[in-house]
């Protein structure tokens, strides 16, 4: 016992002088730590620095607090006070101004108290009717606190207080029993969390002021000219009730009409009429209901109701376009008038009857017939008509319209300079007005002849909207009169829109060596389809890897063609044309061709030039030749011809000298001494003898040449050209070739003496063998006596003048 007792002791003292020294040390802190404040509250802090030496400063998420919120207690505690504490979460922490380490912090969040409550009793039909209240508020929290409502009520000035509570989870709270009607009470919300807990302020109701109807339920009927929308009435406590009923078309939920209902305390059932609805028009009705001073119901349910056709609001439009007239008179016309919605689900018939505008009061018409829903096709005299439709339903007339058709010689007003353009899909109709006056004007237009739209118009300008794109409209202007419609008068076509080409494609494609000319085709579906801006053509090169567009150029829309330049040679080229336009582009397909080796113009150009070389060429030489064969006979070389013996008589065939030779046949021809009884001699100008001769040097001596036959002939006359050369030989002409060289030198000698030749002379030498016999006389003179060896000739060593050879 004794030594558990010392233990005991022991520690004591242990601890005590632990104690102390916890004491004796120094420490830094701020209290209280994790603090919980209402919003809105004072916030006091305290700094312990009795770690540091100096004063401190205090921060609030990151910004220093002013000196004025902060007071020193002694050396080592400061307080910090801050009123009206609105942060939601805030981290305050105390530093020290000698060198700025914090001493301590804290973080404090606050919390509010619930606020804006709100309470209704409502009327609830799914629960038989029975009421409840419901009461609602705000509460901004954090979303990682966990809180829990109490909400209190209790009668106003009641002997009882007869306290209720509701407890929720969330910001709203259903009471099962519901206060006293006859006095007002008052609510308080209590918050609670694991660390603080607050209640709002009391907020006092009155039960008349916050009961809710239900919505109504509503019963909807479609009539003729109206809807009927009809109710059950709510129990209630007040003695007056208001309602609204809305209703919209559907396809037009922003457009909404209220009308407005009251009702007494008394009324079981309640009636509204919407008057003014479109006809066969689907719309959407709800309402809602509330006592005297107390908040609207929600709105019911929507009810969708399609409406009956009505005559009151519905225009049925009326009217006639001839379509053909026939050299009779007799016209063809198309009656038109306005549709009826299609969501009209009843059963219409339509019946067209005309009338003579003579007998318009009588009961008898010229005949009519049952039409379809849209239009209706008659035959007309060329009489003044009046057309009347009748719309019957269940037969019954809906509705009864008339319109007037002129004679066709009628003589009525008519417009002038009417004029229609096109623009972002409008069209715009200018015309001109007739002298005479006229109530306004029917505008009728078509896109394919049969389906036709038409409206009026008091002015000279309309416009036509809703059309289809890239159609072309024919639209003609009608005066019409109080009574009357006159003659219509057509404007010119107009598209609606223009769009380019459905198709181009390239229909000429000549390449050269660097540039190739190009020609494209435009195919239009229609008179709309024209409208291109510009044309661009691109190429490329085909066996480029990878391939690239190289160039590409713009071309006029008025132009159909294009010069590619700067093209490269035996190179395989890719072209495509573009129609550029508004409303999108229409291409071409690719189109390769190769560049020429060479630029055909100047192979052109070489070829021409050949030809006419050839055809030069070929003249020069059928000139030549001609000029050989007919003018440019020279005499022959006589080193190349071969001597012979003069044939004889009998035999001989001779060529007068001055003779034209045949052709192929040599002009210099072998003369022959003529052989009479074995004498010989040599053929020689006569004016070449002795000087006895009677006849002078100068003057041309005519002398004879022996025939074959025999006979002379002189040189004015003809004679037959020797076809073939007269040469015998020695043997044939019975000579003996014996003379000796001597003879034959001194023979030539005195040919030289008689005709001075050159050194060159081919006469020198030539040898031939002299002929036998004695020369007659009758051939030529003989020279000196002496016997001469034969020679050749030709006719112009006989000319005279110095030209002579």
């Amino acid at each position: 016992m004794y030594l558990l007792a010392i233990l005991i002791i022991l520690v004591e003292i242990q601890a005590t002088s632990e104690e102390q020294e916890k004491k004796k040390t120094p420490t830094c802190t701020v209290f209280p730590r994790n603090q919980h404040v209402q919003s809105g509250s004072e916030v006091q802090l305290t700094c312990e620095s009795s770690c540091s030496v100096g004063q401190i400063y205090w921060e609030v998420n990151g910004q220093v607090v002013a000196d004025r919120f902060s007071k020193s207690i002694n050396s080592s505690h400061t307080v910090l006070s801050l009123k009206n504490f609105t942060y939601q979460s805030a981290i305050i922490k105390c530093h020290s101004v000698f060198n700025g380490l914090v001493l301590g912090g804290i973080n404090i969040r606050t919390y509010t108290k619930p606020s804006n409550v709100s309470c209704l009793i409502r009327l609830n039909r799914t629960a038989g009717g029975f009421p409840k209240m419901v009461c609602n508020w705000e509460h901004a929290m954090s979303s990682s606190w966990k809180i829990t409502y109490i909400v209190q009520r209790t009668c106003d000035h009641c002997s009882d207080p007869q306290i209720a509570y509701c407890n929720s989870g969330t910001t709203s709270c259903v009471f099962k029993i519901l206060p006293a009607l006859t006095r007002n009470f008052s609510i308080v919300v209590k918050a609670n969390s694991s660390t603080w807990e607050v209640e709002s302020d009391m907020y006092s109701f009155d039960p008349f002021q916050i009961w809710v109807l239900a919505p109504p339920e509503l019963h909807v009927t479609a009539l003729v000219s109206y809807l009927l929308v009809g109710w059950n009435q709510s129990d209630t406590i007040g003695n007056s009730i208001h309602c609204q009923v809305r209703y919209s078309q559907v396809l037009d939920n922003r457009t909404e009409v209220v009308v407005n209902k009251s009702l007494t305390r008394k009324d079981k059932r309640a009636w509204v009429t919407i008057e003014g609805v479109e006809s066969c028009v689907v719309y959407t009705v709800s309402a809602r209901c509330a006592v005297d001073r107390s908040p609207w119901s929600d709105w019911s349910l929507g009810q969708t109701v399609v409406s009956l056709l009505n005559p009151k609001t519905f225009q049925f439009n009326l009217w006639r376009k001839v379509v053909q007239q026939k050299s009779s008179g007799v016209r063809e016309l198309k009656v038109m008038w306005t549709e009826i919605p299609q969501t009209c689900k009843e059963e219409y018939t339509y019946y067209v009857d005309y009338l003579l505008y003579t007998l318009l009061s009588a009961t008898s018409n010229n005949g009519g017939s049952v039409c379809s829903p849209l239009s209706c096709f008659i035959s007309l005299a060329p009489e003044a008509h009046v057309i009347r439709l009748s719309i019957l339903q269940n037969e019954l007339s809906v509705a009864n319209k008339t319109v007037y058709v002129p004679a066709v010689e009628e003589t009525l007003p008519q417009v002038s300079h009417i004029q229609a353009s096109a623009h972002g899909g409008i069209i715009q109709v200018n015309w001109q007005a007739p002298h005479q006056n006229v109530s306004g004007y029917i505008v009728d237009w078509t896109d394919d002849g049969k389906t036709y739209f038409w409206k009026r118009s008091n002015h000279t300008e309309t416009k036509l909207y809703d059309l289809r794109d890239f159609r072309l409209y024919n639209i003609t202007v009608t005066t019409f009169f109080s009574n009357k419609t006159g003659h219509g008068k057509n404007a010119p076509q107009v598209c609606s829109r223009r769009r380019v080409p459905q198709a181009v494609y390239i229909s000429e494609l000549h390449p050269e060596d660097t540039r190739a000319y190009l020609t494209w085709k435009i195919e239009a579906e229609d008179k709309c389809s024209t409208a291109v801006e510009n044309f661009i053509v691109f190429w490329r090169q085909v066996d480029k890897v990878p391939p690239v567009v190289l160039y590409n150029q713009s071309v006029s829309c008025t132009q159909r063609r294009a010069v590619l330049q700067n093209l490269k040679q035996s190179t395989k080229y890719g072209v495509i044309v573009m129609a550029m336009g508004h409303t999108g582009n229409s291409s071409t397909t690719e189109r390769h061709f190769q560049t020429q080796k060479h630029d055909p113009v100047l192979v052109l150009v070489m070829t021409i030039c050949a030809t006419l070389l050839f055809f030069c060429l070929s003249i020069f030489g059928a000139c030549c030749v001609w000029y050989k064969t007919f003018l440019g006979k020279m005499v022959p070389n006589p080193g190349k011809s071969s001597l012979a013996l003069w044939p004889s008589q009998s035999n001989q065939k001779t060529t007068p000298h001055f003779s034209q030779p045949l052709e192929g046949e040599a002009r210099c021809v072998r003369v022959y001494p003529n052989e009479s009884g074995g004498a010989r001699d040599c053929l020689v100008p006569p004016y070449l003898g002795d000087d006895s001769n009677p006849q002078s040097a100068g003057e041309e001596t005519a002398w004879a040449v022996s025939t074959p036959d025999g006979s002379s002939l002189s040189p004015g006359e003809d004679s037959e050209p020797a076809t073939e050369e007269a040469e015998l030989s020695a043997d044939q002409a019975g000579l003996s070739v014996q003379d000796s060289r001597e003879e034959e030198d001194t023979l030539l000698q005195e040919y030289l003496e008689v005709f001075p030749l050159s050194q060159s002379s081919p006469y020198r030498s030539q040898n031939a063998a002299l002929p036998q016999g004695p020369r007659s006389v009758q051939d030529g003179r003989e020279l000196s006596g002496n016997k001469h060896s034969p020679m050749y000739v030709s006719m112009e060593m006989f000319r005279e003048g110095p030209d002579r050879g």
